[in-house]
């Protein structure tokens, strides 16, 4: 995998230093870290997978973001709220939670970056400070203020692309920690072999 993991990643603002991930799970190309944010009970994620499809095919979903319903766990709307620049996108997201707990939705503001040398493509996704002037809050709905995802891309053949995507998240509001951590372990993983499928059926269309 990207061995030059860590000059792209953690770019999360730490109030201390954070520990060192810790391998979970390995399952063929497919391995899941885990490591507690600093300061709370909450776990990251940190997802490592072989795609064979070209960079092309993973930038274009990553950048369709109404098509998030598609693939990402327990996504029941997505939408582009605007696109401030050419490597920038603002969208919006709602996760279903089971009742009685509320549905939690999210304003993320996401910027891309390309280094040629490594052929690396990198995104870094966070809430922005204007996320209730963008998208007002909803009725029932939980807007979740502490969020950090990034998807680090590294081109190693025309269809062999290496990803590490990690992910942060408090959800806020009265969700117990542990289901919390259980949807950041869980959903993830089944979002990224739902991403896989996705791709690949679009590989022999």
């Amino acid at each position: 995998m990207i061995q030059s993991f860590n000059q792209y990643d953690d770019h999360f603002n730490y109030s201390d230093e954070p520990e060192p991930w810790k391998k979970i799970s390995e399952k063929g190309d497919l391995k899941v870290y885990k490591r507690t944010r600093p300061g709370t009970n909450l776990k990251e994620v940190r997802i490592d997978y072989v795609f064979h499809v070209n960079a092309k095919k993973l930038l274009d979903e990553l950048d369709d973001a109404g098509n998030y319903t598609e693939w990402i766990y327990k996504c029941g709307e997505a939408k582009v709220i605007s696109k401030p620049a050419k490597n920038e996108i603002i969208y919006y997201t709602l996760a279903n939670v089971p009742s009685p707990i509320w549905d939690r939705d999210i304003v993320a503001h996401s910027v891309y970056q390309y280094f040629p040398e490594e052929k690396i493509h990198y995104y870094e996704s966070s809430v922005p400070e204007n996320d209730e002037e963008l998208e007002p809050v909803r009725k029932k709905v939980v807007r979740v203020k502490d969020y950090g995802a990034t998807w680090t891309i590294k081109e190693v053949e025309e269809n062999k692309i290496e990803t590490i995507n990690t992910i942060y998240m408090d959800p806020g509001g009265s969700i117990p920690n542990w289901l919390a951590n259980m949807t950041i372990s869980k959903g993830p993983i089944k979002s990224m072999k739902a991403l896989e499928k996705r791709l690949m059926n679009n590989v022999e269309e």
